[in-house]
């Protein structure tokens, strides 16, 4: 093997490398936001399988329990896991975010009860018509949040439940995470975990190929110098057999 082919073979992996970083980075590698609702709890004050005769819930001078009906405790986060920001200009004015509770209805405006920045996420929510919470346009960084308290009362026998509507730039859907429906998690833990999973396969996607390429490099290298060695070693004899 010369010089000339090994050059040959080095261009044409630097060639099929070069595709391959240029694909990976225009293709599968984009930045987009992410928008998740994670419900952390949903929670009924009244529990149906401990009835109390004396317990009941008065709300505005109405017995709930004598209504068959009962109130829900729902706390949920809002929450930008994705690698860019959604800023206020991706919103669609005709179809504003928003969550409607099914199985129920609002009692009050939702509570504020944290977020990743307490001086900017103050008015979140916008306005609640008909069972629709709607928010305001806000910019949510990556892994900013907010956290929210809602009461709900709903028919004694069903479980309000979140589904997100409206439209965000670069988002094609909002997802729903039920984190109160698995035991002994945290809310972040699972963000975390995924995101480290995909920044990881991301690298691994990148150095594999690398590695490789370095590789067979290496393997071509050793082969040549080991050629030039035998070659050198030649020379000497074939002087001597002169003589």
């Amino acid at each position: 093997m010369n010089w000339s082919k090994a050059g040959v073979w080095i261009g044409i992996l630097g060639i099929v490398f070069g595709a391959f970083i240029t694909y990976y980075f225009s293709v599968l590698y984009q930045k987009n936001p992410n928008l998740k609702i994670i419900i952390h709890s949903n929670t009924k004050i009244l529990d149906i399988k401990e009835d109390l005769p004396k317990l009941d819930i008065i709300y505005d001078n109405v017995s709930i329990k004598r209504q068959l009906k009962n109130i829900s405790v729902i706390t949920f986060r809002l929450i930008n896991d994705g690698s860019e920001s959604i800023l206020t200009s991706y919103y669609d004015d005709n179809y504003p975010f928003g969550i409607k509770i099914n199985n129920g209805t609002i009692l009050s405006t939702p509570e504020l009860l944290s977020s990743s920045d307490t001086t900017y996420y103050k008015a979140v929510v916008d306005t609640i018509i008909d069972n629709h919470i709607y928010f305001t346009k806000v910019i949510y960084d990556e892994m900013s949040f907010v956290d929210f308290k809602c009461l709900v009362m709903h028919d004694i026998l069903e479980t309000p439940s979140l589904e997100p509507y409206g439209k965000i730039a670069k988002i094609k859907d909002i997802k729903v995470i039920r984190e109160y429906l698995k035991d002994n998690r945290s809310v972040m833990g699972p963000i975390i975990n995924t995101n480290r999973a995909v920044e990881s396969f991301r690298w691994l996607f990148i150095l594999i190929p690398i590695s490789i390429l370095i590789l067979i490099a290496s393997s071509l290298r050793i082969k040549i110098v080991h050629e030039m060695d035998e070659k050198t070693t030649e020379k000497p004899n074939e002087y001597n057999n002169d003589f």
